[in-house]
């Protein structure tokens, strides 16, 4: 199956570590990962920041890569506007969605607008 992994941006360099375990976990899985912006984030956030114009072709790269996905896996340990934007998109085109949230970092729990979504596909 496709699947598309969407985080944080602005989280990268702090939770390198379990962005990358998520990302191995469904290689190992036989997943075929959508978009290797991660890859790409991944080595840039070794170095520096994401520059504007980085961020917004990721963001772009992620809403094609969901167009093309059989489902979606996304942290929402942390708010983030794109994160919520592609889980929406996911939902509207009846992509399934799995949330992961962290209960060591971050808000702790799901955003509220996570848990306020009914729809089966989450």
């Amino acid at each position: 199956m496709k699947v598309y992994f969407a985080c944080s941006s602005q989280n990268i360099r702090k939770y390198l570590k379990e962005y990358n375990l998520i990302r191995n976990i469904l290689i190992y899985l036989k997943q075929d990962i959508i978009s290797y912006w991660i890859d790409r984030a991944f080595n840039h956030a070794a170095n520096s920041h994401l520059t504007r114009k980085e961020e917004l072709n990721i963001h772009d790269e992620g809403i094609n890569a969901i167009n093309n996905s059989d489902f979606l896996v996304t942290d929402v340990s942390f708010s983030s506007s794109s994160v919520g934007y592609q889980v929406g998109l996911a939902l509207s085109k009846k992509i399934p969605v799995l949330c992961l949230y962290s209960e060591e970092f971050g808000d702790k729990e799901a955003p509220q607008v996570i848990r306020a979504i009914t729809s089966p596909l989450l």
